[in-house]
């Protein structure tokens, strides 16, 4: 037994010291503190409550599947936390003041599958530097306009997910006054309806897959001129509009799979923008017409999966 136990205590010592600077915290041995970094790792160790930690500086928080289920006023007053990561826990009460000291410094925070309502944008109010935000799988239900004007961080934000929700329609102007808003995630609620100027014009990248939408929402996402990437797929599409415009000049990659479309109307791409990648997998189409598709449209080339088993090869002269 003495010497099963120093055999694992000289294999503890190497593993530590195979990785300079990222030992067990002081404050909580079952946590991983990568000085280098600045950074602090808690998973899956207990917290009912946020853990006090040094008053040495870090930057970078994660805490996974700790059980967190509240954040009280000002729980990080004093710190200069820039990056916060609280994934997977069991939050469902975060207060008004909860980011109270962080007006100005945070920059990320992930707050992903927690049981957060719509009462979260009061909290994240203040923060003025946020860019990124990840509240995937909670229980939001609106994305009134109203919600994000109040945001201080409203002209910063540029990542914003908001996937597996229980959203069900997006109002006009929802999203329009997050000026520098690049990458919209909103796949997986239940979304039957998108208003008109839903977006901002900074948008690039869309997702809208996994919702019930009967019809693809042109007249919600026309005017997006700087759009490179539109997901749309797993909704309820019969057929799609004609023509299919866009004011965007190029699409990187848009993607139709999963829908229940029965064919592809000639001419229903009129040229307008060009695709780099085009998926129609796990549809029901049977046939398509090399006149659905404007010389121009498909640009090097592109993969078309029609249906489960047929993968018909197009080139950019189809």
């Amino acid at each position: 037994m003495a010497i099963l136990l120093s055999t694992l205590t000289v294999m503890m010592i190497g593993l530590t010291e195979a990785k300079p600077g990222n030992d067990l915290c002081t404050f909580n041995p079952l946590c991983t503190c990568r000085r280098s970094h600045h950074e602090v790792i808690c998973h899956g160790v207990p917290f009912s409550e946020f853990p006090t930690f040094p008053s040495e500086e870090i930057y970078q928080v994660t805490i996974l599947r700790s059980g967190l289920e509240v954040l009280h006023h000002n729980f990080l007053e004093g710190s200069s936390i820039a990056s916060l990561h609280l994934m997977q826990n069991q939050l469902s009460r975060i207060s008004s003041k909860a980011f109270g000291g962080l007006e100005n410094i945070l920059t990320t925070l992930d707050l992903s599958f927690n049981q957060l309502d719509d009462s979260i944008l009061v909290a994240l109010s203040p923060l003025g530097s946020l860019q990124w935000i990840n509240l995937k799988g909670n229980h939001l239900e609106e994305v009134h306009p109203s919600k994000w004007s109040q945001m201080n961080s409203k002209n910063v934000i540029n990542s914003l997910f908001l996937s597996s929700n229980h959203i069900t329609h997006i109002p006009e102007g929802a999203f329009a006054i997050l000026s520098n808003l690049v990458l919209l995630d909103v796949e997986g609620n239940l979304i039957h309806d998108v208003d008109s100027h839903s977006f901002p014009i900074s948008l690039q990248s869309l997702s809208l897959s996994n919702n019930i939408l009967k019809k693809v929402p042109l007249h919600a996402i026309y005017n997006l001129k700087n759009l490179r990437y539109l997901y749309m797929s797993g909704n309820l599409f019969r057929k799609l509009p004609s023509p299919f415009h866009l004011q965007t000049p190029r699409l990187e990659k848009l993607e139709i799979s999963n829908n229940m479309l029965t064919q592809i109307s000639e001419f229903v791409f009129n040229g307008s923008f060009t695709i780099k990648e085009l998926h129609l997998d796990f549809n029901f189409i049977r046939t398509l017409s090399a006149r659905s598709f404007k010389a121009q449209l498909l640009r090097g080339w592109c993969w078309l999966t029609i249906g489960s088993v047929r993968c018909i090869r197009m080139h950019s002269l189809a």
